[in-house]
């Protein structure tokens, strides 16, 4: 992936990204890929460091190993969904275990998607990009469609519920 390929995925709100991993040439690495890409990154390399990002920092995404020494990753996503962030915090798993186990864990831990590494880095920038569509929506509000109608509004037309509305035109036999 060249630095267009990842200039292109660039945008104008952009996503808090906590990478969580131990091998620092991996966290690094994927943390520079996400700043090229727009995204405001933090990284830690332990689980007790992570903790303490996510209060200073509050997150929309973590990238979470769940081979962390020390506090592990599954630790990390429980007490991560036991602080009181002010917002919902999509947990990421990117790691080493694969086992229907590992998977389990993890879901029961807290995590919201689970993959195995290594992640392809145009993968991983389209998941952030269709995470970051989707807070922007959000921030946008409803759709016009989804909001309730005016006091006073009545329906007029073809569509609208009513009487008249379940006439039904005879078939020919």
């Amino acid at each position: 992936m060249n630095r267009r390929d990842v200039s292109a995925v660039r945008s104008d709100l952009s996503l808090r990204v906590l990478v969580v991993e131990d091998d620092r040439d991996c966290a690094e690495s994927t943390a520079l890929l996400l700043d090229l890409a727009g995204y405001l990154v933090d990284v830690a390399f332990t689980g007790e460091e992570a903790l303490a990002r996510a209060r200073e920092n509050v997150p929309d995404v973590v990238l979470l190993d769940l081979g962390l020494p020390g506090t592990n990753g599954y630790e990390v996503a429980r007490r991560l969904r036991a602080m009181d962030l002010g917002r919902q915090v999509l947990i990421v798993a990117i790691t080493g275990y694969g086992r229907d186990e590992d998977r389990a864990g993890g879901e029961a831990a807290g995590v919201h998607l689970h993959f195995l590494k290594p992640i392809e880095p145009a993968w991983l920038l389209a998941l952030l990009a269709q995470v970051q569509q989707f807070h922007a929506r959000a921030a946008a509000g409803p759709e016009p469609s989804a909001l309730p109608p005016p006091a006073g509004f009545r329906a007029t037309g073809p569509n609208r519920r009513g009487p008249t509305s379940r006439k039904r035109k005879r078939r020919k036999r």
